[in-house]
């Protein structure tokens, strides 16, 4: 493991061992060691209490992580609806992992809705 890895453990352990109140850390950490399907829970857990669409998106890129296509593209087309950072992050990302399958869901995520009929 390296140390990266090894803090993220280590303060995954703190903040578990601290009552794990803290779902946002908790959630981040997770998603850094690769346990998505925690991490998507965890998301869940803090998004029950916010709105923040930085932590709809980092849901999205988990729920990619664990095969859950239908669920990331519907967390990526909320969190880049409007230009912000998690819009930004999404034209990063696709910028930078042109080939990446990720990338086409971030695209479709991007593309215009049609406008619902008036």
């Amino acid at each position: 493991m390296d140390s990266r890895a090894a803090d993220r453990a280590g303060a995954l352990a703190d903040l578990e061992a601290d009552g794990g109140t803290d779902t946002l850390s908790i959630a981040d950490c997770r998603q850094a060691l690769g346990r998505h399907a925690e991490a998507v829970k965890s998301y869940d857990a803090y998004l029950r209490h916010s709105r923040s669409l930085d932590v709809v998106y980092r849901r999205g890129v988990s729920r990619f992580a664990i095969g859950d296509r239908a669920g990331a593209l519907e967390d990526f087309s909320r969190a880049c609806l409007d230009e912000g950072s998690p819009r930004t992050a999404a034209m990063d990302f696709i910028q930078q992992h042109p080939g990446d399958p990720m990338s086409a869901v971030l695209q479709e995520a991007l593309r215009p809705k049609p406008e619902a009929p008036r």
